[in-house]
């Protein structure tokens, strides 16, 4: 529910500050929504439809735009184990393990990934080499626009930087998505667990986004977008 209209305005800096307050009211409505259904379900048994309701709450705390996290938490120990062991229930207690975003200069945070054949990897099995971060989706145009560069990148520093591109979406999407441009070191995996996984742990919340980690494990750079890729990431590892 939109609670401002929109309005015709003549000054480009009145319609920007206008959009951003409608933004942040909208923002505090929805929340103000989101808290009630917590409080609800704190009352009720959780059916499915609550589980999803509860995984939106995880990432709105996760992004910093709920509060209220013990609520979350309060709402998140009724889960039967069954809840818990459920794709939604494991996002769900992903996102919540989560304290803060990994930035530039921090170690990186590792997780239990699948290649296509089920065959597990880890960022931490690359160490001693520069790390090319890829998180996409099938649904996502940039991210489908920045293959070709991504290969091209896999293929030309080929001798210190593997490039590893992580889907987002559910395994059975991903799965039949057919990548074409491919190249030796360039991998494609899936920790299964969407938005709520690794992909949480590293603050992502548009695609693509790219994270540039070092022969050390350290996150070096972080970015979001094609243009991101192309300009930065591209000059920032012909320097090294």
């Amino acid at each position: 529910m939109k609670l401002l209209p929109k309005i015709r305005a003549k000054d480009s800096v009145a319609k920007q500050e206008f959009a951003s307050i409608r933004q942040t009211v909208n923002s505090i409505h929805e929340e103000i929504i989101l808290q009630k259904e917590l409080l609800l379900m704190l009352d009720y048994p959780i059916t499915d439809a609550g589980l999803e309701e509860l995984r939106d709450a995880a990432k709105s705390c996760q992004a910093g735009k709920l509060k209220d996290k013990a609520l979350v938490v309060s709402v998140y120990s009724k889960l039967t184990d069954e809840q818990r062991q459920s794709r939604l229930g494991e996002e769900i207690t992903s996102l919540l393990s989560i304290s803060s975003t990994v930035q530039e200069g921090d170690k990186i945070v590792d997780a239990e990934l699948k290649d296509i054949e089920g065959n597990i990897h880890h960022l931490s099995d690359y160490k001693g080499k520069y790390i090319l971060l890829d998180f996409w989706s099938r649904y996502c145009g940039p991210c489908l626009d920045a293959f070709p560069l991504l290969k091209e990148i896999a293929e030309k520093y080929k001798e210190k930087v593997v490039v590893i591109s992580l889907s987002v979406d559910p395994e059975a999407v991903w799965k039949k998505t057919e990548v074409k441009e491919s190249a030796d070191n360039w991998l494609q995996l899936s920790d299964g667990l969407g938005m709520s996984g690794i992909a949480a742990h590293y603050g992502v919340h548009a695609l693509p986004s790219f994270i540039y980690i070092s022969p050390e494990s350290t996150v070096l750079k972080a970015g979001q977008g094609y243009k991101f890729l192309s300009e930065d990431i591209r000059t920032f590892i012909k320097d090294k």
